[in-house]
């Protein structure tokens, strides 16, 4: 009767930066030995310790005499080996194991040492594998008893260089991307919404004031922010590349979810920085959402293969996409659970690198990384970082014959390379978010560089940092007003250590210059420029202007305003009120302070900075009064434009017009001036003195101005635009005047005339585990074009269960303010539903301009099946 063990060890990671590259993208980690040894003994106990085998990638043992006699044991371990056998005493049951292991880099002779009881025999037969088979290269038998240690009984042997130096085994690994490889990644977390931004509201914030923020440990230095803001998106890109960076991964919470629109966004920006980026998917859902089935799970990560797999910046690791998994033992998952995903997912859409959140070795042969998301029990953090290093090589098969047969096809020994990652956290502290929490303190550095010695201590291929900017739990590296940007200086200098590269230095600093301009139209604003070489990041404005009417105060929350970045040679325009100076002072209190992206602090004082007053046609003297032509003194009326400017937007005209009036006598009983149309008059303005004629003005007298700016739609084929002035006095003298004629022409276009259509521009459904993901889009033209309203649904059986709407109308909220046509609006929803058979889901738009001009379509419905898993 023969029974037969198996042990399968992972090894510790090599440090690749040692092994020698080789243009294929492999390394060359030394030699193996493949080993079959045979133990035979008769005595009534006996052990065997077999040492110097490096790292043992596979192992195994099988009894072959002696099993219903004796108590048997062998132990694999990293290095060596132990059998062990026990009987009654005196007994002389023969026993026979053989022992079959593959060690890697073992050492050129091999020691071991035999124990035994006082009868009997014990032979150890040493054999290596030698290309076409197994060759013994030494036996030992141990007989009688060992005076000088009786009662352990043992005696030292060992297997010399020169009869294994035959059996050697090239040994070759792949890289992990050659030339580069390792990486410093950082958790990044793109679910929150500003009440000024995209989200038109705060979304895990709280509500925030100027000095702290009630879900969060601290408080940034970009404010408050919203992760669906472009510019917040590249600022972050470009501080994390210039703290050594390579990419983040981003939190995912399911198709259609705002991490979703967030995602597609962070990705494009990184195309565009040179950055790399992947998802962090999120499996654990909250607590109002199903748990993901293994079905829910491949459709997800198919979508976002699908939607984002393609670009060049989505982290890719030999070919394939990287992808982290959160948390994959929770709700009882074993690693059945995840081989039932990935094989679903790989069927559908090809190999895939899976990284997994996870503690136990079982989980090794679904994922081909491993990590944890946070340890803050440093201890534990440490053994984690060690542990999954020890995971990262292992053989090519599942047992020694498996490894044999890799090695006989090869003609070398090919491992399988595994990614080890360690995760950095700076500190911790929950206790806004939960109670009663928990805190590490940063204890200025010391907490973040000592979790970096631990991963550079244990050998580990990537670096995590926890993280970018999750705020509520403290971990963040994103800068704060409490540490700055401490945590990214240390970052910068440890990643470069880590990479064995040079830190990041010699930024370019930004410059940042202002000039206050007081003018009737638009009033009074501060004009910022970048004169600097390089971006200017966290500008933070500060200001007071005690003598502008209406002019912003010191805020008492804090500062009043944050711009995330201001490129170099790029500005900004602040305006502090929409009326001029008073006695056209200029003086400004405040400062405006901003940051290189280093982390340098830089400050503009405002009370200093150039004055331009500009109230007019008189620069020189703003306050002089406009002076007027003397009037013909052979005519008793006499009429000049001052102004005429017309702006075409589509079918849209803003036209402005100024007209002087000159007479004698100064009396006028009646002036207007009119905008014309092909001939026609379509808007106008008089103003009058005489009884029962009503212009909406009272009469004038001259020397005088009158004007007016209007806003119309021009009228369907439109040719040619003029304005006509006309004025009589009261004596009856009379005159008519007219612009040049601008002729339209191609000028116009969109729709004729007034009116406003919708067409549908995307609408697709698909089922994603047991939700509906449905992406919409429709097409608004109008005229005018500001859309007070829009609004796009989804109805499933001709059932509204979601929309979103766009208003600029106070109280009817919506994703963001209202929209100016021509405009496409979309989104992506996850739509839950439980149909019988088939449903039918539909589109509905509706949308209303400032005119009050309104549409409402439905598209066809699309019938859908209820797919099975």
């Amino acid at each position: 009767m023969r029974i037969r063990h198996a042990v399968i060890l992972c090894i510790l990671l090599l440090n690749l930066s040692v092994g020698l590259r080789h243009a294929s993208g492999v390394e060359e980690a030394g030699h193996a030995l493949a080993l079959e040894v045979v133990f035979r003994t008769d005595s009534d106990w006996s052990l065997l310790n077999f040492t110097g085998l490096g790292r043992v990638l596979v192992g195994e043992h099988e009894v072959l005499a002696g099993v219903e006699a004796s108590e048997n044991y062998v132990n694999f371990h990293n290095g060596y080996f132990t059998v062990f056998t026990g009987k009654e005493a005196y007994d002389a049951t023969p026993v026979e194991i053989r022992v079959r292991l593959v060690a890697l880099d073992p050492e050129d002779s091999l020691p071991l040492r035999v124990g035994k009881g006082h009868i009997g025999e014990t032979g150890v037969t040493v054999m290596a594998w030698a290309g076409g088979g197994f060759k013994e290269v030494a036996a030992f038998s141990h007989v009688g008893v060992n005076l000088r240690d009786p009662v352990a009984n043992q005696r030292d042997y060992r297997v010399k260089a020169e009869r294994l130096s035959e059996g050697r085994i090239e040994v070759e690994t792949p890289a992990l991307t050659p030339g580069s490889e390792k990486l410093v990644l950082a958790f990044h977390y793109p679910w929150y919404g500003a009440r000024d931004g995209p989200a038109g509201g705060w979304v895990h914030w709280g509500e925030p004031d100027g000095e702290s923020i009630p879900e969060s440990a601290h408080y940034p230095i970009l404010g408050p922010y919203d992760s669906l803001d472009p510019g917040l998106v590249e600022v972050q890109i470009r501080l994390a590349q210039g703290a050594g960076i390579d990419g983040f991964i981003s939190s995912w919470w399911g198709p259609g979810e705002r991490e979703d629109e967030a995602f597609a966004m962070l990705l494009k920006k990184a195309e565009e920085l040179g950055f790399c980026t992947t998802i962090y998917f999120e499996s654990v859902r909250t607590s109002d959402r199903p748990v993901l089935t293994s079905l829910d799970v491949a459709r997800e990560l198919e979508y976002v293969l699908d939607t984002y797999g393609g670009s060049e910046a989505f982290l890719r690791l030999w070919g394939k996409p990287v992808v982290f998994v959160y948390n994959a033992e929770a709700h009882g998952r074993g690693p059945g659970f995840w081989a039932e995903a990935r094989s679903i997912l790989e069927k559908r859409w090809g190999e895939v690198f899976l990284i997994g959140d996870y503690r136990a070795e079982g989980f090794n042969g679904v994922f081909d990384g491993a990590h944890t998301y946070i340890e803050i029990d440093p201890g534990e953090a440490s053994r984690a970082f060690r542990r999954y290093s020890d995971w990262s090589i292992a053989a090519p098969g599942s047992d020694f014959e498996g490894v044999m047969e890799a090695v006989r096809a090869a003609g070398r020994l090919v491992l399988t390379r595994r990614v080890s990652c360690g995760t950095v956290v700076p500190g911790y502290d929950d206790r806004e978010v939960r109670d009663p929490g928990a805190m590490v303190d940063r204890r200025g550095g010391a907490t973040y560089g000592e979790y970096w010695d631990m991963a550079e201590e244990a050998s580990v291929d990537w670096v995590l940092v926890t993280s970018w900017n999750e705020w509520h739990e403290g971990t963040e590296i994103e800068p704060s007003l409490e540490h700055g940007f401490e945590a990214l200086s240390q970052t910068r200098v440890r990643a470069a250590e880590f990479k064995g590269v040079d830190a990041p230095g010699g930024v370019s600093e930004p410059a940042l210059g202002g000039t206050l301009h007081v003018k009737e139209n638009p009033g009074t604003y501060l004009e910022v420029e970048n004169t600097g070489e390089a971006p200017a990041t966290a500008v933070r404005l500060k200001v007071e202007a005690p003598n502008i009417p209406g002019g912003i105060p010191w805020p008492e929350e804090g500062f009043s305003r944050v711009i995330p970045l201001v490129d170099a040679g790029d500005g900004f325009t602040i305006i502090l009120s929409t009326q001029p100076l008073v006695n056209n002072s200029g003086d400004l209190e405040g400062f405006i302070e901003y940051y290189s992206l280093d982390g340098t602090r830089h400050e503009l004082d405002l009370s200093g900075i150039p004055v331009i007053i500009d109230a007019g046609e008189n620069e020189t003297d703003p306050e002089a009064p406009y002076v007027y032509p003397p009037p013909p003194g052979d005519r008793g009326i006499w009429m000049s434009f001052r102004s005429f400017e017309v702006t075409l937007d589509g079918w849209r005209a803003t036209v402005r017009g100024e007209m002087d009036i000159l007479s004698a006598p100064e009396e006028m009983d009646y002036a207007s001036l009119d905008v014309v149309v092909d001939g026609v008059v379509v808007r106008g303005e008089c103003w009058s003195s005489l009884p029962g004629v009503s212009g909406g003005n009272p009469g004038v007298s001259a020397p005088t101005t009158v004007g007016y700016e209007v806003e119309m739609i021009l009228p369907e084929g439109a040719g040619e635009l003029w304005l006509r002035g006309y004025a009589r006095n009261s004596l009856e003298d009379q005159e008519t005047i007219e612009t040049p004629r601008l002729p339209l022409g191609d000028h116009l276009g969109g729709l004729p005339g007034e009116g406003l259509e919708i067409e549908f521009t995307r609408f697709k459904a698909r089922w994603v585990g047991s939700a509906l993901l449905v992406e919409a889009g429709a097409k608004i033209e109008s005229y005018p074009p500001e859309i007070e309203y829009a609004s796009l649904d989804i109805l499933v059986d001709g059932v509204f269960v979601h929309g979103r709407c766009w208003s600029s109308l106070p109280g009817l909220g919506g994703v963001g303010e209202g929209v100016v046509a021509p405009v496409e609006i979309s989104y992506t929803a996850s739509v839950p539903v439980s149909p019988d058979g088939v449903i039918e889901v539909s589109l509905r738009s509706y949308a209303r301009n400032r005119l009050g001009h309104q549409s409402i379509v439905a598209s066809r419905p699309l019938v859908i099946p209820r797919e099975g898993p």
